[in-house]
């Protein structure tokens, strides 16, 4: 039931699961009073269609207004990729206190990870409006 909403900034074809949303409402069901973030992971078809294959939540410390990752678990989880032929296709993190939106703060983040995909996608989910909602 959490709230989740994704965001980019061009039509295209990207497939995700229904296991990978359910795991991102999972995810905002156990950090219910604080942020948290996950990388999207994903392969690209031979048609170039972009399909979500797995979340990789990294080392991170947050509270109920930030998220962020160690700077080594960042680089550790690149160098990881390349090798398996993976890479980061998006992001998903959470708003404990306020509504599924991208702040500025997370327009700067998704602005960076389309740099290294332009087809990066943004998830947000509300875990507020879940809670208040019996779910």
């Amino acid at each position: 039931c959490a709230r989740v909403r994704a965001a980019t900034c061009m039509a295209m074809a990207m497939e995700i699961s229904k296991e990978l949303v359910s795991s991102v409402v999972a995810i905002a069901r156990l950090h219910k009073d604080m942020e948290f973030m996950s990388w999207i992971l994903g392969v690209e078809s031979n048609e170039g269609q972009l399909r979500a294959t797995k979340l990789y939540a990294p080392k991170q410390a947050s509270d109920k207004s930030e998220v962020w990752e160690t700077a080594d678990s960042c680089l550790g989880v690149l160098q990881a990729l390349d090798l398996r032929g993976e890479k980061v296709i998006g992001w998903v993190h959470s708003h404990p206190t306020f509504d599924a939106f991208l702040s500025s703060v997370d327009q700067h983040q998704q602005f960076l990870v389309q740099s290294l995909e332009s087809r990066a996608i943004a998830v947000v989910t509300d875990q507020k409006e879940s809670v208040a909602s019996g779910c």
